[in-house]
């Protein structure tokens, strides 16, 4: 029988003592009863401060200095000179469009050929699709419109 501040432990024989249990409570504190130190919660909170100083910094707000651009396209007036006229600012597709085609093309060759051959023939079908979306962006159908970005200083 087993003893713990002169009362008796009726289950002795028990695979875990009672000594285990009582000191599995207090592990992480200290003979004073305060918290140990953890290395992890230290990392831990670290990391999210860390996090959060810069999203903090991220947004703040731009100065007036960086928003001073505009947009200019080139056109051919009536007596053949190339003159850049100012334009509004494009849509996000036709800024982005030989990349938007490319990754369509490859996400298109990738469903069809992974619907027909698997893996593998996901592979296959994505660079099919890569070469056949580069064929057209680049060859058969060009950007005919250029914009150039002005910024003012």
């Amino acid at each position: 029988m087993l003893y713990h501040n002169n009362t008796a432990l009726w289950h002795s024989n028990c695979h875990i003592s009672f000594h285990n249990i009582y000191a599995s409570n207090f592990r992480n504190q200290t003979l004073k009863g305060e918290p140990r130190f953890s290395m992890k919660k230290f990392i831990m909170m670290f990391m999210i401060i860390a996090l959060l100083s810069s999203a903090v910094i991220i947004s703040t707000p731009v100065d007036v200095q960086a928003q001073r651009s505009y947009y200019v396209q080139r056109v051919r007036d009536r007596y053949g000179r190339v003159r850049w006229v100012r334009v509004r600012k494009p849509s996000y597709y036709r800024r982005h469009r030989n990349r938007i085609n490319m990754a369509l093309g490859t996400a298109g060759g990738a469903l069809v050929g992974g619907l027909i051959g698997g893996r593998k023939g996901m592979l296959i079908g994505a660079g099919t699709g890569l070469g056949a979306s580069a064929l057209y962006t680049y060859k058969l159908k060009k950007k005919k419109r250029h914009y150039r970005k002005i910024r003012r200083y």
